[in-house]
C-alpha cells in the first residue's frame, strides 16, 4: 500500500481480473442488500486483500498451506462488521480460510485464490490502482500511516530517504522472465513473486520500524531472494555484507558484555526496559555469583567458537552416531520430521547436507521451549556448554508479573541487531558518507559495489570499539549470476 500524504489520496495496487471479479460480486450482493449489516464496502475488501498478500509476503517462510495466520485486530480497527466481510470473500471464492487453535494459540489463516491461468504465464500481470472513496476508511489509514512514517523515520531517516528517492532500478521483463522459467516454483509462489515485481514496478516502497523487534522492516526485507539480483542503484550492481551465523554471534555479543564487564554497563544498546531488568537478574542471580573457573572457560570457549569456526559445522560433526543414523539417508540426504500446523502432525523435510539441517536445528534451538523433547534439540543441548544453555533458559523464563516471555530471548537478540545495524552502523556511514546508497535486510546492509569495502570495513570497527569481538562478515553478490563479468573484489 502506498500513502501519498501531500495529495490526502490512499491507493491499493490490486491484480485487475481479481478487482473486476470482486467488483462484480459486491455489486449483485448490494442490489439485493443496499442498507444494513449485509451491504458490503468494496473499499474493504480491498483492504483485507492487500493486507493478507502483503502479510503472506512478511510471513513467506511461516505460511500454512499457503494461509498466513492474522489477529483479528488487523480487520476489526478499519471495520466493526469485519466477519461479514471476510465471509462474503469466503463465500465468493477470492480467499480461503484455516482454522484457529486457542490451544496452540493461532488466528484464523487466510490466502488469497487467484483466477486461474492468470499469473505466471502471462507477459505482464495486468494491475489497477485503487483509490479508496470511503472517506472514513482513508482517513483511519492516513492517520495511522502517517504516525508509523514520522515514527519510523525519526530513528531511520538515514535509510529511508534512498527508500522514498525512488532511484532503485528494478529489471522487470528480466524478472519476469525467470518467474516463467523456473520450474521449482509452485504457482502460489510463482503468483507471489509476480505482485512483486508490479509492486516494484510501479514503485510501491513501504518501510516500518513499529515492531517489537525494533528492526527497520521494507518492501526489500520481505522480498523473495531470488527477485533481489534485479535491483540496482543508478545501474551499479549491489551486494549485501551478512553476518555469518548472525544469531549466534549476537549471542556471544551478550555472553561476551556480561563476562567482561560490570553490572553497571553491562547491558548491550538498543533494548527495552523490561528485558535489561530480564538480563539484570540473570546477572545477579548466575553470572555475578558463578562467573569463575569452568563456567568462565566454556562461555569463553563458545564465544571462540561462533567467531573463529562454523558453528552448524561444529555442531553436525559432534551429533551423535546413533542419532546421525536415524536422520541420514541411504543417498546422503538428511531427513527429520517437523510438526505442521496447518495439517496437525509432523511430516518429513529433507535437507542437501548436514550444515544445512545444523543451521535450521540451531535456529529452532535458540527459540523454542527450553523443555522441549525434540531429539535434534535435546542434541544440540548435548552438545552446548552448559552455561550457554542455562543463559538461554533464564532468558526464556516466564514471569507476567513481571512481564517476562518466552520469545522475549529471540526479541534481544533481534533488538541487539537492529540496534548495531540501524542505529549505530549506519548511522555513522552516513554520516560520514552521505552520499552513500545503502539498504537494510536485518542483519545486513547493501550497498553499491564499489562501495563495499568502506561499509565492511565500517562494520569491523563498530563491533570492535563497541564490543570487543567482530563477527564473520560475508558479501554476497545481488547480480545474476549469467553477469560474469563483475567480480566481487577480496576483502582483506
Amino acid at each position: 500500500m502506498k500513502i501519498n500524504l501531500k495529495e490526502k489520496e490512499v491507493h491499493i495496487l490490486i491484480e485487475q481480473e481479481l478487482f473486476d471479479r470482486i467488483k462484480e460480486a459486491v455489486a449483485k450482493n448490494n442490489k439485493i442488500y443496499p442498507k444494513g449489516k449485509n451491504k458490503i464496502k468494496l473499499d474493504y475488501l480491498v483492504y483485507v486483500i492487500d493486507l493478507i498478500e502483503k502479510k503472506s509476503l512478511e510471513n513467506k517462510d511461516r505460511l500454512q498451506d499457503g494461509h498466513v495466520r492474522l489477529k483479528a485486530k488487523y480487520f476489526e480497527k478499519y471495520e466493526w462488521n469485519y466477519k461479514r466481510h471476510i465471509d462474503f470473500l469466503k463465500e465468493n471464492g477470492f480467499i480461503s480460510k484455516i482454522p484457529y487453535s486457542i490451544k496452540k494459540e493461532l488466528s484464523y489463516g487466510y490466502k488469497v485464490i487467484y483466477p486461474k491461468n492468470n499469473s505466471s504465464g502471462k507477459e505482464e500481470l495486468k494491475t489497477t490502482k485503487y483509490e479508496l472513496p470511503n472517506f472514513q476508511l482513508s482517513r483511519k489509514l492516513i492517520k495511522e500511516h502517517t504516525a508509523t512514517r514520522i515514527k519510523t523515520e525519526s530513528t531511520t531517516g538515514h535509510l529511508t530517504r534512498w527508500l522514498d528517492m525512488a532511484e532503485i532500478e528494478f529489471d522487470y521483463p528480466e524478472a519476469v522472465k525467470y518467474i516463467k522459467s523456473n520450474k521449482s516454483l509452485n504457482e502460489l509462489k510463482k503468483h507471489q513473486r509476480r505482485i512483486c515485481c508490479e509492486k516494484l514496478k510501479h514503485n510501491h516502497i513501504t518501510y516500518n520500524r513499529v515492531g517489537k523487534d525494533n528492526r527497520l522492516h521494507s518492501t526489500f526485507t520481505s522480498l523473495p531472494k531470488d527477485l533481489r539480483p534485479f535491483l540496482k542503484y543508478q545501474e551499479q550492481p549491489l551486494v549485501s555484507l551478512d553476518l555469518k551465523s548472525s544469531q549466534p554471534f549476537f549471542l556471544c555479543a551478550l555472553i561476551f558484555t556480561l563476562i567482561e564487564r560490570s553490572e553497571e554497563e553491562y547491558a548491550v544498546g538498543g533494548l527495552k526496559p523490561y528485558h535489561v531488568e530480564k538480563i539484570r537478574q540473570l546477572y545477579s542471580v548466575m553470572i555475578r555469583k558463578n562467573l569463575i573457573g569452568p563456567m568462565d572457560t566454556d562461555l569463553r570457549e563458545f564465544i571462540d567458537l561462533v567467531l573463529e569456526k562454523d558453528i552448524y559445522s561444529y555442531i553436525g560433526h559432534n551429533l551423535s552416531p546413533d542419532f546421525l543414523s536415524q536422520i541420514k539417508t541411504p543417498f546422503g540426504n538428511i531427513n527429520d520430521k517437523y510438526f505442521n500446523l496447518s495439517k496437525g502432525f509432523k511430516e518429513k523435510k529433507s535437507f542437501k547436507n548436514l550444515r544445512d539441517y545444523c543451521k535450521k536445528s540451531m535456529l529452532e534451538y535458540l527459540y523454542c521451549s527450553p523443555k522441549s523433547k525434540e531429539k535434534r534439540i535435546l542434541e544440540i543441548r548435548r552438545i552446548m556448554p552448559d552455561p550457554v544453555n542455562m543463559i538461554i533458559d533464564k532468558l526464556k523464563e516466564v514471569n507476567k508479573e513481571h512481564n517476562f516471555f518466552r520469545n522475549d530471548f529471540a526479541l534481544i537478540l533481534q533488538n541487539i541487531e537492529a540496534f548495531f545495524i540501524v542505529d549505530v552502523i549506519t548511522k555513522r556511514i552516513a554520516e560520514e558518507r552521505p552520499e552513500l546508497f545503502m539498504l537494510t535486510i536485518h542483519d545486513s546492509i547493501v550497498c553499491t559495489l564499489d562501495n563495499m569495502k568502506y561499509v565492511h570495513n565500517t562494520m569491523m570497527d563498530v563491533f570492535i570499539e563497541m564490543l570487543g569481538i567482530v563477527p564473520n562478515i560475508i558479501p554476497e553478490p545481488w547480480f545474476p549470476s549469467s553477469e560474469n563479468s563483475i567480480k566481487v573484489p577480496k576483502i582483506a
